[in-house]
């Protein structure tokens, strides 16, 4: 497991954390450290379609987008399309 500089300037283990989203099937998995399992999995039918800009550690709210994540994040990446299992890092 890779160490990370937080933002107080202290050090830490870090955790890789992934977000895939699959449109043909409506579905969204969590990944931990490249693991999954059965309680991570959830359906999500008619997904929001957007042309704005891809938000990172936000929430939507009631009459908008808010809530900042309250944390360190040392690495973004985005792909097109769906990445399988065995892909996920």
């Amino acid at each position: 497991m890779a160490r990370f500089a937080r933002a107080d300037g202290r050090d830490g283990i870090g955790h890789r954390v992934a977000v895939v989203y699959d449109d043909a099937t409506d579905r969204v998995k969590l990944y931990v450290d490249g693991q999954t399992g059965a309680g991570a999995t959830a359906d999500l039918p008619n997904g929001r379609r957007t042309s704005g800009p891809l938000q990172i550690g936000r929430a939507r709210t009631g009459d908008g987008w808010g809530e900042y994540l309250h944390g360190d994040v040392a690495e973004v990446r985005a792909f097109a399309g769906a990445l399988p299992d065995g892909r996920i890092p």
